[in-house]
């Protein structure tokens, strides 16, 4: 606790770059995935799983053949999904670190995944520029989207799972229509690379982030840039990563400035700066009921914040 601030909850200390981090909808468990490709560890690519009542390490999954880049939690919190540069996307059981299905065929160097709301459809994307979505019953691919001419670096579901929006190097959004498995629109507003993408709880919007440093709110039908303060301002240098709250409260974004900003997402002002980091932050995420924002960071460290209470520097 020796470098804890005002508002921080305790926080974890990997032995490598934590690549990115999700807490459970139900707030009980968090995954970390591992970058433990160095010269002075075992070369294991492996997700940590921990419960965050008592923050003990309850499972550390094995089996990628190569570095592990993203984790996301099912709806029901019972299932962990991770991708891996080796190009395969696993499902692991939360509760006894079991692995049940690798699906194969996705793209290389898996850079984003995620589940829709109802559980039922798992999105990938990554090196090849393509968007996959995979069916949970059958556990096949059933619609590859392709237009990207860069590297995908995230996409996910809208809300309701009838959309998909992604981000890419190529310096564009675009929103694909699951259900007529087409491309609704895309943005080119921008000459940086797109980092990092998220939907409003309802919905109605959408969040990039970019190189450049900025945050852009777009409406998530029109791919109109929105009116009221359409770019959030205040990072120094890139930014890498980004998420609304559950709640619908806050906006929380990430990166080489070595901080964390909130923002009010109704009025978009800048709402608190949560400091003390000591490299780069590359994933963020919010718990279920949107009270604490957890960020993983390049020199390991898992960092949890009361959101109320981590507005103040003191």
């Amino acid at each position: 606790m020796d470098r804890v601030r005002f508002g921080e909850l305790p926080y974890l200390e990997e032995k490598c770059q934590v690549d990115s981090c999700a807490i459970s909808p139900d707030g009980r468990l968090l995954a970390t995935c591992l970058n433990n490709n160095k010269p002075s560890l075992l070369k294991h690519y492996s997700v940590d799983i921990y419960d965050t009542g008592t923050w003990t390490k309850t499972h550390t999954l094995q089996g990628h053949d190569s570095k592990v880049t993203c984790v996301a939690f099912s709806p029901c919190s019972r299932i962990l999904v991770s991708g891996s540069w080796d190009g395969t996307v696993r499902l692991w059981n939360c509760e006894t670190g079991i692995l049940g299905r690798i699906l194969e065929g996705g793209p290389v160097w898996i850079k984003g995944v995620g589940f829709s709301s109802d559980g039922q459809l798992l999105v990938s994307c990554g090196q090849d520029c393509t968007v996959k979505v995979w069916n949970l019953q059958t556990f096949g691919l059933i619609y590859t989207f392709t237009g990207h001419s860069n590297q995908v670096t995230n996409a996910v579901f809208s809300p309701d799972g009838s959309r998909i929006v992604s981000s890419s190097h190529d310096q564009t959004i675009r929103l694909w229509d699951v259900n007529s498995i087409g491309l609704s629109f895309h943005s080119s507003d921008s000459s940086d690379p797109r980092t990092s993408l998220a939907y409003s709880p309802d919905g109605r919007s959408l969040i990039s982030s970019s190189r450049g440093g900025w945050l852009r709110q777009y409406d998530s039908e029109t791919g109109e840039i929105g009116l009221a303060a359409p770019t959030l301002p205040g990072h120094k240098g890139r930014v890498l990563c980004v998420a609304f709250s559950p709640c619908g409260r806050w906006i929380a974004s990430g990166g080489n400035d070595k901080a964390v900003r909130l923002w009010n997402a109704r009025s978009r002002l800048p709402f608190g700066e949560l400091s003390g980091y000591w490299s780069d932050i590359i994933s963020i995420g919010f718990s279920g009921d949107g009270r604490e924002v957890t960020s993983g960071c390049m020199d390991g460290e898992i960092r949890v914040w009361d959101v109320e209470r981590g507005e103040s520097k003191a």
